[in-house]
């Protein structure tokens, strides 16, 4: 296993990872002037879409969309994305089903990635921690589950070396 850590640079790349959000964090902490991106609660000042986030309930409304949001993105990309490229696209892989059926499930999956990112402007635009930070939950948590999920699968499935990385026994 260790082989496949080095292969990858697991250990170095996740350091850098470590070290990176630790220096851009702490400049931007020393750094920030008047500015509302550590601001939290509603505020006459903040929007999204075409609406003041000025009472608790908006405000709410948004952190949920946020969480919301993200948990929908982050299990997309965990579960659609790569059966389209791993299944769906892939040559080795035998499609044995109907092609409308590829095309219904790769259609949802554009027209939803479209849809979501013109969304998450609105979000960006907000230009407010705050309402990153149900997103970075759901991210974290959704992460946790489909890990769990494929590491359990791999446990049951053997690999071996090659000279083009590692291979299904």
């Amino acid at each position: 296993m260790e082989e496949l850590y080095n292969h990858y640079s697991v250990i170095p790349a996740s350091i850098i990872c470590i070290i990176w959000i630790a220096s851009i964090s702490s400049i931007i902490g020393v750094y920030q002037n008047k500015t509302n991106f550590f601001y939290f609660g509603p505020s006459n000042e903040t929007t999204f879409v075409d609406f003041k986030v000025d009472t608790w309930s908006k405000w709410v409304i948004i952190v949920l969309y946020s969480f919301l949001s993200q948990f929908v993105y982050s299990y997309i990309n965990s579960t659609i994305h790569p059966f389209v490229l791993n299944v769906i696209r892939d040559y080795k892989c035998e499609w044995n089903d109907l092609e409308i059926k590829a095309q219904i499930i790769t259609f949802i999956y554009k027209f939803y990635y479209w849809f979501h990112s013109i969304c998450q402007v609105f979000l960006v635009l907000t230009l407010q921690l705050q309402y990153y930070l149900p997103a970075l939950i759901a991210d974290i948590i959704v992460g946790i589950i489909t890990t769990r999920k494929f590491v359990n699968n791999s446990q049951r499935i053997q690999y071996y070396k090659t000279e083009y990385g590692y291979t299904r026994i």
